[in-house]
């Protein structure tokens, strides 16, 4: 499911009536409509058209969600096969390391886990609109990353040109929003080794001494093995009392099979706190350990610990085959009957008769694996 709030060519957002764009981008928010957010997306509209003036290709796009990640994004620019990542600071008269921080942020979940920027060269453009005009170092790294540019509302277009000027390609960045989410190998590898490598006490492998959960974990492997060379689909069941040890088989299974190209797995729960704990916890330890940062660190353990809503809004309104072959619902009991399923569609997703309990929609994404494949 695509997630923007307004999608056109530059020729055509520049022709269209702000109030049609102002239109859509309230239609299309999924979250209450304040009048702060209103304004900002006024500035935007009137700045870029008045600094894209110039320019007769591309596409833009407004608030676009990141697949599976959550993040939104203010703006992108696809202009001369470069892909423009804008973060607008409206009213605001200095660039803050926060903001700095927040769309390098980005920058890294894009090349790590959105398909269609893998290859393409980001560069990632702040935009605090009263600020005064500041150098910028116009530098491509080595991972087609561009150094973080500053701009305010009046010198974006001249940082634009200069980049396309010197850098333009002719990737094809048709699909570009509608990229899939594909977590690359190195982010794989390295989130298997931050978990195998951690020191987080309360999710610590257990010892050879836990022998049902050795055992447990040994039956689960072996299933997904056979599966995968039978050509079959599985659907496995793990019950037990509250600190059995489910929770702690399911991190197991996912970052042991998740860094293996052929058959990725994903640790997702409908405990938000859980999520957040798991996330923070192994990502501290990550930081302190190798002296990295916490998102930096954090970057790699959401590639296998995922809220199930994300998981979920990312497969409604299409039939796209998910990344991940091996997937984990941890709290199962949390899961929505169909009522509950139907009710949160109809308000927040304008899908009538959706006609599914949660796991079911949850089963069905899964049953869109091919076999063999």
């Amino acid at each position: 499911m695509v997630k923007l709030g307004y999608e056109s060519s530059v020729n055509e957002f520049k022709n269209d009536n702000n109030n049609y764009i102002l239109g859509e981008l309230t239609k299309n928010y999924n979250f209450e409509l304040r009048d702060l957010q209103k304004n900002a997306w006024i500035s935007q509209i009137n700045i870029l058209k008045d600094q894209l003036s110039t320019i007769d290709n591309g596409d833009i796009i407004f608030e676009y969600t990141i697949p599976r990640m959550g993040s939104i994004i203010y703006n992108v620019l696809l202009i001369d096969g470069l892909v423009f990542i804008i973060e607008f600071k409206v009213g605001e008269t200095e660039y803050k390391k926060a903001d700095l921080d927040q769309l390098e942020n980005y920058i890294k979940i894009l090349k790590n886990y959105h398909y269609e920027s893998r290859d393409n060269i980001l560069i990632p453009i702040l935009v605090a609109t009263e600020a005064e005009t500041t150098n910028n170092q116009f530098e491509l790294h080595e991972n087609n990353i561009f150094s973080t540019l500053k701009s305010n509302k009046e010198n974006l277009y001249n940082i634009i040109s200069r980049i396309c000027q010197e850098y333009k390609t002719d990737n094809d960045l048709s699909n570009w929003s509608k990229s899939k989410y594909a977590p690359t190998p190195s982010i794989l590898e390295a989130a298997r080794k931050l978990y195998e490598t951690h020191e987080v006490e309360d999710i610590k492998t257990y010892s050879s001494d836990d022998l049902f959960l050795a055992e447990t974990e040994q039956s689960i492997d072996q299933i997904i093995t056979n599966s995968k060379n039978n050509n079959q689909k599985s659907i496995i069941f793990l019950t037990g009392v509250p600190g059995a040890g489910k929770t702690l088989i399911g991190l197991n299974t996912a970052t042991k099979r998740s860094v293996t190209n052929d058959e990725p797995a994903v640790f997702l729960s409908g405990n938000g706190p859980l999520v957040k704990v798991l996330q923070e916890a192994l990502a501290r330890d990550s930081s302190k350990r190798n002296n990295i940062t916490k998102n930096a660190a954090k970057l790699k353990v959401i590639s296998f610990i995922q809220p199930i809503h994300q998981f979920r809004d990312d497969a409604i309104d299409n039939d796209d085959v998910q990344h991940e072959k091996i997937v984990i619902f941890d709290e199962a009991q949390r899961a929505w009957t169909q009522d509950q399923t139907e009710t949160f569609m109809k308000n927040k997703k304008q899908i009538e008769n959706f006609g599914m309990s949660e796991p079911e929609f949850l089963i069905s994404i899964m049953d869109r694996q091919k076999i063999g494949q």
